[in-house]
C-alpha cells in the first residue's frame, strides 16, 4: 500500500471526491471547489494500491497560530479494520513533526465513539466542546495532538479559534426548514463539523418579517419556529431606514425583496457582521461595490465554505479597515484638542481615575523625550499613543483606540509602529505600560511578542546575529523573569519573536526574491516612498504582514524561510538593481489568479488590473500568493555587483526567485548599513 499527497491532476483525486461525498452524512456535504482548494494546496494524502483508493486525510495549514487541522478522515467501508486511519495520520505527524506548526488538530461529534478511540490511541487529548448543529443534541469535541510541547502563551491551544460571523439569508433559511438540498445550492456545508466550530450565524429582524409575509399560514409558523435555534441580531429603526435609503445607489430595485435585501445588508453594517450568505446571485453581483463602501461582503455558502481559512485570518487582520487614517504630531497639542481626547479616551467604565488620566497625559508631554500622537480619520480623532523613549527604552504608558472592529486593527497597526520605530532607533526593550487596554484588543501585544513581566508588557528587541548557543543567555541577561523554553520553538519562531534578531546556524531556508520598484515601495520600501515612520503628515501603508503575487515559475519557495528582496532596475528609482530589504515567508499558495486575488484582496495594495496585467488578462492562470511579514527595509541597498562577488556568479540577474545557503543569506544581510 502507498501513502501519498493526491494533487489536483491525480487519478486518485476524482475517487477522492467520491469518497468523501458518499460518506458526507458524517464528515458534512464539501463542494467540489473545496476539494479543489485542498488538493491545489497539497492538503489531501491518500492511501492506495493498484489504483485503488483505500482512504484519505484532507487537511488545512491554519498559519496564523501554526497549527494543522483536520478536515476529513475518511477510509473506504470494504478496507476498514486494517489500521490505514492510523497510518494516514502517523503520515500527517511524520509530515509535519520537524516544521514550525505546533499542533494537529480536529472537532469530532461526542457520539462518533469509534473516532474518538481512534483519537486518543494516536496521542490527541480533548481540550474542550461546543454544541454541534446536528438534529439530536451533541457536542464537537476539540481534539489537539500536540508537535511542540509549550506551556508558554504561544502555545497551540492558548489562541482562540477566529470566528467569523455571518448573516443567513432567509432563502437558506427556508432549504434549511424544508432540507431542500442540491448539490450546486446546499446549506448543509455551514454547519460540517470542520466548518462550524470556526462560525456564527445569525437572522435578522428581517427575516421574521419576511416570514409573516408569507400567505401560507402553517408554512409560516413552521419558519419561525425554526429560526429561533438562531441568535437574532436587531438595529435601530431609524438606522435601518437611513441605511436602506443610502444602498439604494447599489440596489436600486423597488421590490419588495429588494427592500429586504437592503436591510439584511444594513443590519450587518449596524452589527459590524462581515457576511451576509445568500443563494441570490444577482445580489452576490453586488459584493464588491457595497464591500468597498461599507464593508459587508455577500456570498454564495459554497463560496464562503472554501475561503473559510482566508476569512478567519482577514477577520484578525485586515487593513483596508485604515484607508485613509494618518499620523499627526500633538506633542505641541492645543487646549481644546487636549480635552477632546480626554473625554473620548477615559475608560470610566473600567474603573479609571480621570485625574490619574490627565496626570499620565501632561506626564507623557512634560517629559524631555516624550511625545503623544493621535490618529485621525478625517476630522475625527480614532486612537491616540504617548511613548517616553529614555536610556534606549521605550516606555508607551498611554495607547488608546476607539472601541470598535476599526480600533482594534488599528491598536494592530500601533502595536507594529512601535515596534518599527524601536528597531530604528536602537532601542532595547519597549515596555506597554498602558493599564486599560480594551478587551478586543488585549491579546495583540502577546501575538507581535510581548510578555506579560510583572504587570507590564515587554518586548526585547534584539539586533544582532548570534549563534543558537547564544540564545539562552541573552534571554537570562535581558530578564530571569522571561518564562520561555527556547527548546519548544524552533529558529523561525524564535527569530520572529526576537525580532530582528538573527540565528546565524539556524536551518532556516534563505531566498532572494525579485521584486519592480514600484511594488517594493507600494509593499514595504517607504524609504524610496519618501515615508517616514513618526514624521509629521505621513501617510503610511500600515501593513504589518503583505501578499506578492508572482508567477508560477519556478516553484522553489517553501514557507518559514526568509526572504531578500531584490529590486530590478528602473531609472525611476533611487533604490534599484540591488537588494534593499528583508523579510519572513510565512505562506505560499498556489491557485488560479481570481481565486487568489477574491482571498487575499483585503491586504490593499493590489487592484484587480494588476492581477490581469500579471496573466495577460487570463483569470484562470495559476499564479502564486507569497504571505510575508517582518520587513526589515535596509538603510543602504546591498548593490548587484556586490551580490554577485557574495555569491561567486558574476553573471547572476535574478530574472526569478534564487534559493541562497544560509551563509551568503547572512553575507548579505551584514552590508544592510554599507559595506564594511
Amino acid at each position: 500500500m502507498k501513502i501519498e499527497t493526491i494533487s489536483i491532476d491525480n487519478p486518485l483525486f476524482e475517487e477522492v471526491k467520491k469518497l468523501g461525498k458518499r460518506n458526507s452524512t458524517s464528515l458534512g456535504h464539501m463542494p467540489d471547489g473545496g476539494f479543489e482548494d485542498y488538493a491545489m494546496n497539497n492538503g489531501i494524502i491518500g492511501a492506495h494500491e493498484n489504483g485503488i483508493l483505500y482512504g484519505y486525510l484532507m487537511f488545512r495549514k491554519v498559519y496564523r497560530n501554526n497549527r494543522i487541522n483536520i478536515v476529513h478522515l475518511c477510509v473506504n467501508t470494504t478496507t476498514r479494520r486494517h489500521g490505514i486511519a492510523t497510518q494516514l495520520l502517523h503520515r500527517l505527524i511524520e509530515k509535519f513533526n520537524a516544521t514550525n506548526f505546533r499542533s494537529l488538530e480536529l472537532h469530532c461529534r461526542d457520539d462518533y465513539r469509534k473516532a474518538s478511540q481512534l483519537w486518543s490511541k494516536i496521542g490527541f487529548v480533548a481540550v474542550n466542546d461546543k454544541r454541534s448543529k446536528s438534529k439530536v443534541e451533541h457536542s464537537l469535541i476539540h481534539w489537539v495532538y500536540t508537535l511542540k510541547s509549550d506551556n508558554s502563551i504561544f502555545a497551540p491551544t492558548n489562541y482562540p479559534d477566529a470566528v467569523v460571523k455571518a448573516l443567513l439569508d432567509t432563502n437558506i433559511i427556508v432549504r434549511l426548514r424544508d432540507h431542500a438540498n442540491s448539490e450546486l445550492d446546499n446549506p448543509l456545508i455551514l454547519f460540517a463539523d470542520s466548518i462550524y466550530y470556526a462560525t456564527q450565524y445569525f437572522v435578522s429582524d428581517e427575516t421574521y418579517s419576511e416570514t409573516l409575509r408569507d400567505e401560507n399560514q402553517n408554512r409560516s409558523k413552521l419558519t419561525r419556529n425554526y429560526i429561533q435555534s438562531y441568535q437574532r441580531v436587531s438595529a435601530s429603526s431609524i438606522s435601518i431606514i437611513q441605511l436602506s435609503k443610502d444602498l439604494k445607489n447599489i440596489i436600486a430595485g423597488e421590490s419588495v425583496n429588494d427592500e429586504s435585501d437592503r436591510r439584511n445588508i444594513a443590519t450587518c453594517i449596524v452589527n459590524e457582521i462581515p457576511y451576509l450568505l445568500t443563494f441570490d446571485i444577482p445580489l452576490i453581483s453586488k459584493s464588491d461595490a457595497i464591500e468597498l463602501q461599507y464593508g459587508v461582503k455577500i456570498m454564495h455558502p459554497t463560496q464562503f465554505v472554501v475561503e473559510l481559512d482566508s476569512l478567519q485570518n482577514k477577520d484578525a487582520y485586515n487593513p483596508t479597515f485604515l484607508q485613509g487614517s494618518m499620523y499627526h504630531t500633538v506633542s505641541k497639542i492645543e487646549v481644546n484638542e487636549l480635552k477632546t481626547v480626554q473625554e473620548l479616551f477615559y475608560r470610566q467604565k473600567q474603573g479609571e481615575n480621570y485625574r490619574s488620566f490627565k496626570s499620565t497625559i501632561f506626564g507623557i508631554i512634560n517629559k524631555q523625550h516624550g511625545r503623544i500622537k493621535v490618529v485621525r480619520n478625517g476630522s475625527s480623532i480614532i486612537g491616540v499613543i504617548g511613548v517616553i523613549c529614555e536610556n534606549s527604552t521605550m516606555d508607551v504608558p498611554l495607547i488608546r483606540v476607539e472601541d470598535s472592529k476599526k480600533g482594534k486593527y488599528l491598536f494592530m497597526h500601533l502595536v507594529s509602529d512601535i515596534i518599527s520605530y524601536a528597531i530604528s532607533e536602537h532601542v532595547s526593550c519597549i515596555h506597554i505600560s498602558e493599564p486599560f487596554i480594551s478587551e478586543l484588543c488585549v491579546e495583540i501585544p502577546q501575538q507581535m511578542g510581548f510578555m506579560a513581566i510583572e504587570g507590564v508588557l515587554t518586548k526585547y528587541i534584539n539586533d544582532k546575529v548570534i549563534k543558537y548557543d547564544e540564545l539562552a543567555s541573552l534571554i537570562k541577561n535581558k530578564e530571569n523573569s522571561i518564562n520561555i523554553s527556547v527548546d519548544s520553538l524552533s529558529a523561525y519562531d524564535i527569530e520572529k519573536l526576537f525580532f530582528p534578531l538573527k540565528i546565524s546556524d539556524s536551518d532556516i531556508p534563505s531566498y532572494i526574491i525579485p521584486i519592480k520598484p514600484y511594488w517594493a515601495q507600494s509593499l514595504f520600501d517607504h524609504i524610496e516612498a519618501s515615508l517616514s515612520l513618526f514624521g509629521v503628515d505621513t501617510v503610511k501603508l500600515w501593513n504589518i504582514e503583505n501578499v506578492y503575487y508572482r508567477s508560477i515559475r519556478p516553484n522553489i519557495e517553501k514557507s518559514g524561510a526568509r526572504i531578500l528582496w531584490y529590486v530590478s532596475d528602473d531609472h525611476n528609482s533611487s533604490r534599484r538593481k540591488g537588494i534593499v530589504a528583508s523579510s519572513y515567508l510565512d505562506q505560499v499558495h498556489i491557485g488560479e489568479a481570481k481565486r487568489l486575488f477574491e482571498r487575499f484582496k483585503h491586504y490593499g495594495v493590489y487592484d484587480w488590473s494588476n492581477i490581469m496585467d500579471l496573466t495577460n488578462h487570463t483569470p484562470s492562470t495559476i499564479i502564486k500568493a507569497l504571505i510575508f511579514s517582518h520587513t526589515e527595509v535596509f538603510q543602504s541597498i546591498v548593490p548587484l555587483n556586490l551580490i554577485r562577488e557574495i555569491l561567486g556568479n558574476k553573471n547572476m540577474t535574478f530574472q526569478s526567485p534564487y534559493k541562497i545557503s544560509a551563509a551568503n543569506y547572512f553575507r548579505i544581510y551584514e552590508q544592510k548599513n554599507g559595506r564594511i
